[in-house]
Formats: C-alpha cells, structure tokens, sequence
C-alpha cells in the first residue's frame, strides 16, 4: 500500500469510503492506499487514541483543524448489542439521527452518524485537557445484508473521520456523568492548541498554573 503522493489530498466521498475502503475491509481485501489508519477508537479518550505522527490532514490556513481517518470495531454490549460509546473521560455522544448512504443506482450501502466528545468534569483527565473540539463522522454496514461478507468478528468495522479543532474548546458535559443528551461548553480561558499538547500530554492547565503564580506573588507582597 502507499500514501496519498506529495501534492495531493485525500478527500473521499461518503461512497468512497463506503465502497472503496469499508467494504474491501470487512471483506478481507487489500486497500489501494494504508492512509486510513486502524486505532481502538472506541477504548479511549481521544487524545489517548492518536498520535501526533499519525496522517493528520490540516484543513484551514492557519493550522489549527485536523481531519483523520480511522478503522476501528465497534463494542456492543447487551441483548440489543448496543455500540459503547463511553470512552476514557468522556463520552461520543450522538448529535444527529443517523444518514443513509446510497449509491449511484440509488440502492442502500451504508449508514453515516455524527458524535461528538464530550468531556466529563468531573474527571481529573478531562479537566485539565486544553482546547480541542473533536467531531466524528462514522460509517457502517447498518441496514446492509452482510450474508458471506467477511468473518463474523470483521463485521463490526466502521470507518470514521475524525476532525479536531484547536480553534474551539473541548465540549464538556455539565449534567451527567455518561449517556445520551446533550451537554453544554465551557469555555475556558486558557489559548493552549498545539497538537503535541492534545496528543498524550496530561500536564496542568496554563491557566492554573497562571492563577497558582498570581496567589503566590500577591501574598509574598502582603508579608513585605
């Protein structure tokens, strides 16, 4: 397999990724190009998952929206085989019904949702976590026959796009701890956006860091 060639971008459609590269990966087939890479997206938060080496692709001019595409298998727990959604500190929480996906003949291929993570904070974790906004497109099988289509265990694959954007704050969820709904966002104060500190870094907010210093040099001038 090889990568998207300098000078080029990867901008599938929702057929495409359908298609081309979901329906080739349950099957067992060999993919044209490996920049869709394979991540347990549904085991962690989302910062924990990637990694800045990863095939990040920026999206605006400044720099500061990144869009990733990522195979994982879903986790279904109960008699209903529900898809876990809860996830490290957080939760993928779903923004919108789902979309079907239709191909050229107008028959159903696939099925494309729209989550978003929201942080709980009440978590150390969370808490501390820096600006990001992370929405996920994710695509699969639903609703499709899948009679002879790959093993049983490969029919769990979807395919996600995943966008961060440093630009907006991490959404957090106010009210409830895990589950459905929808929190509100809090902003924070602090304009910390790098990639490196998103990805894998759980050091102390700058913003409290900054109050810490502030405290400390307000009560060594009312001792002077």
């Amino acid at each position: 397999m090889a990568r998207i060639p300098l000078g080029f971008r990867f901008a599938p459609t929702d057929q495409d990724l359908i298609i081309q590269y979901l329906r080739r990966k349950v099957k067992g087939e060999s993919l044209s190009s490996d920049v869709i890479i394979e991540r347990e997206i549904y085991d962690k938060s989302p910062w924990d998952v990637f990694q800045a080496k990863d095939p990040w692709h920026t999206t605006n001019k400044d720099k500061r929206e990144f869009v990733i595409y990522a195979f994982t298998r879903l986790k279904k727990i109960g008699a209903k085989k529900r898809a876990l959604r809860r996830v490290g500190c957080g939760t993928w929480d779903g923004q919108t019904q789902s979309e079907n996906i239709y191909n050229r003949q107008k028959q159903l291929i696939g099925v494309k949702k729209m989550l978003v993570f929201e942080a709980n904070v009440n978590t150390h974790e969370c808490s501390i976590m820096p600006r990001g906004h992370w929405i996920m497109h994710e695509y699969s099988l639903d609703g499709v026959s899948l009679d002879g289509l790959g093993k049983e265990g490969d029919r769990d694959y979807v395919v996600c796009k995943i966008k961060r954007d440093d630009s907006k704050f991490l959404k957090r969820a106010t009210k409830r701890v895990h589950g459905g709904g929808h929190g509100r966002t809090i902003d924070d104060d602090d304009d910390h956006g790098c990639m490196s500190s998103l990805l894998g870094s759980h050091e102390e907010n700058p913003t409290h860091k900054k109050m810490r210093y502030v405290n400390a040099t307000l009560k060594k001038e009312k001792k002077i």
